[in-house]
């Protein structure tokens, strides 16, 4: 905790270099192959938006979305903040939605919930208004 607030670390991609030394073993396995450094996954940058909705106790669950999944465009990330529906879409930056996909959170924002798409925990904490120190932990990616 910081100033009361929770502190939740996480990996993040280039800009300022690396610090890897502050990696755990597993944390490193997971961003490098072959002594190499790799972009996150965006799985891997779901998990570590789910920290901060973990560390903010905002209830929330990773929705599983396949071909017979309705409706289509289902958020990755669905929960409930301050009494509304939350809809949170993961992407890997430079990524964009779906047609289906950006039609579902504008949807859901119509409705009154709250929805949109993040590509870094920096983007949730700022949507939702969020008091929670964020330590990012950079990397250096494979060129």
């Amino acid at each position: 905790m910081v100033g009361g607030w929770p502190v939740v670390m996480y990996a993040r991609h280039g800009e300022n270099g690396g610090i890897l030394s502050a990696l755990s073993a597993e944390e490193k396995k997971i961003i490098c192959k072959n002594g190499k450094m790799n972009k996150l996954t965006e799985s891997q940058i779901t998990k570590q938006i789910r920290d901060v909705l973990k560390a903010c106790r905002i209830w929330h669950y990773k929705s599983w979305a396949g071909p017979m999944t309705y409706p289509k465009g289902i958020s990755d990330i669905i929960g409930i903040y301050k009494g509304r529906f939350l809809a949170i879409e993961v992407k890997r930056p430079g990524l964009k939605p779906s047609e289906h996909q950006q039609a579902f959170i504008d949807r859901v924002n119509e409705e009154g919930g709250i929805g949109f798409v993040a590509w870094f925990p920096e983007d949730v904490v700022k949507e939702l208004n969020l008091e929670v120190e964020l330590a990012p932990l950079f990397y250096q990616e494979k060129r």
